[in-house]
Parts: structure tokens; C-alpha cells; sequence
């Protein structure tokens, strides 16, 4: 494990975070341990007596994303929670690797390529750091920048804090290759949007864009136009890392390269013994068995 040195101040700093993350949970999903408790317990009776998943994972951490993300209403979690295991089977090329694919993923997360920064930010979140120049558009395809972005939200979810504060990213354009831009059709776009939508169950916060370049930001404010307020108000554009955390994100969270504190090493580090301590749960998902003929499901 990645050690580090804790001063007053930083405990200080992660205990006002905690209490910040609790106040969330009360304030915008409604939660207390009573009503945690009572809609566990029907998700569970109602998970028992499912028609066409015959077994599955059913941890009190792994149903609460479910709860969580559908604000303790009951019909729409158990939508959810369908809709999670059809995607997953729609999706097997994201999100059910073999061992060699697997591989790949890795290869590319000790690229640098993308990884979660240690801290959360003063509300709570995890961030997600994408450095697209270091993606080798020679040795990587679309595939596996997808199937390491759901990898890290699969992982950072199995965190309850992480379920409540939601889950932010950085994505840093600088000096990107436009091979890059290639690598994603409109359907890869269109279809990962879905695959994320319905089976990574996790709290989508703001997204930044850092330096993307001219034809780029051209296309991201014509698609931001299309969406919802809700939705345009998570996307945002800064021209530079400067004007990212002059304005939106504290420095001292993120890589020493980027004038914070942690090396990318330990940050690398860190998310490797993170997804290890989680693997068994995360591997415990695709064992669920689902009879898809009685399902009525169609693929």
C-alpha cells in the first residue's frame, strides 16, 4: 500500500469531506439507516423471487449503487437493475474480457492513459484523469479505452462514498494526436453513452474538457446545444490546465506533474491495489446466472 504522511490539517480536510458525503446522501438521496435498511430488504425479497435472474451478486454494497442512483425508489432501482444485466449482455465486447484482453487494458493504464486521482475533491467526488496524448493510436483501439474507462468506474463504485458523491472527469487534450479523433465512430459514441448509462451504476458529476483543439471544440459546444441544462452544465470546456483549476478544481488533488502533491507512480499504484482488493467482488458480477429465454429479451 501506498503510504503517506497524515498532518492535523489533512485529517482534518478528509473528515469535513466525509461529513460533506453524508450530508449528501441525506440532502439529495433522501438516505438514513432506516430506510437503507427497509429497501435492502425488499430489493433482496424481490431479488429472490426474480423470474429470470436465477442467482446473483447480492451484497448490501453492490444493491446500493442500484438504490443509490434511483434515490431509494423502488420500481425505478429494480429497472435499473435489469437494464444493468441486458446491457451487460449487449456490451460483452466493454465489458466481459478475456485474459488477453484484459492484458491490454492494463498495458494502457501503465500508459498513464487514464487512472483516478488519490483525494477526492472538496465535495466528495473521485476524479478521473485522461491524459489523451499518451494514447498510442498504433498499439490501442477504441475498445480498449472504453473497457479501461468502465474498469475504473466498476472499481471506484464498489466504494460506498464514491456511490454518494459521484465520480468527475478530466480529460486533458494537450498536444493530442489527431489519429486519436479517428479512433471513435459516432456509433462507438452513441453506444457507449447507453453501455454507461445503464452498466456502470454510478453518479455522473461534471465532465472537463482541457485544450481541445479547434474542430473539436466546435463539435462539443454543437452537441452540448442538444442537451438538457442539466446535462450542459457537466460539461465544461477550459482552454488549459490553468484556467481548470483556477476556476473549477483544487491543484493539490491532482498528479505532482500537474503541480499537486502525489506522483502518477503511487496514483497508478494505488488504483492496482484498489481493483485487487475489489476483484473477487467485481469478478462475482458476471457470474450471475440469467435465464435469457424466459427473459424475453432480445439481442
Amino acid at each position: 500500500m501506498v503510504q503517506y504522511l497524515f498532518t492535523c490539517e489533512t485529517v482534518l480536510t478528509i473528515l469535513d469531506i466525509m461529513d460533506k458525503i453524508l450530508e449528501k446522501a441525506r440532502k439529495e438521496l433522501g438516505e438514513d439507516e432506516q430506510l437503507k435498511n427497509e429497501k435492502l430488504k425488499e430489493f433482496k425479497i424481490w431479488l429472490s423471487n426474480h423470474p429470470f435472474i436465477k442467482s446473483c451478486r447480492n451484497d448490501d454494497t453492490f444493491l446500493l449503487q442500484f438504490l443509490r442512483i434511483r434515490k431509494y425508489n423502488i420500481e425505478n432501482t429494480f429497472i435499473s437493475f435489469e437494464k444493468f444485466f441486458i446491457f451487460r449482455q449487449k456490451y460483452t465486447k466493454w465489458l466481459i474480457l478475456s485474459n488477453n484482453e484484459m492484458e491490454k487494458v492494463w498495458m494502457l493504464f501503465d500508459s498513464g492513459y487514464a487512472y483516478p486521482l488519490i483525494d477526492r475533491d472538496d465535495e466528495g467526488k473521485k476524479i478521473i484523469l485522461i491524459q489523451v496524448r499518451k494514447f498510442d493510436t498504433k498499439v490501442f483501439n477504441s475498445c480498449d479505452a472504453i473497457r479501461l474507462l468502465v474498469l475504473i468506474a466498476s472499481t471506484l463504485m464498489e466504494e460506498e462514498e464514491t456511490q454518494i458523491a459521484g465520480i468527475s472527469s478530466i480529460s486533458d487534450y494537450t498536444d493530442v494526436s489527431y489519429r486519436y479523433f479517428n479512433l471513435f465512430s459516432l456509433k462507438d459514441i452513441r453506444e457507449f453513452a447507453h453501455c454507461a448509462k445503464h452498466a456502470t451504476i454510478g453518479r455522473e458529476k461534471e465532465n472537463y474538457f482541457v485544450n481541445l483543439p479547434t474542430f473539436a471544440s466546435f463539435l462539443f459546444d454543437v452537441g452540448k446545444r442538444a442537451l438538457n441544462e442539466k446535462l450542459r452544465n457537466r460539461l465544461i470546456s477550459t482552454k488549459d490546465m490553468n484556467e481548470l483549476v483556477g476556476k473549477h478544481v483544487d491543484v493539490s488533488i491532482l498528479p505532482k506533474e500537474y503541480g499537486g502533491k502525489i506522483p502518477e507512480k503511487d496514483m497508478l499504484k494505488q488504483f492496482k491495489e484498489s481493483f485487487n482488493f475489489h476483484k473477487k467482488s467485481l469478478e462475482k458480477i458476471s457470474l450471475c446466472e440469467i435465464d435469457w429465454k424466459a427473459s424475453g429479451v432480445k439481442f
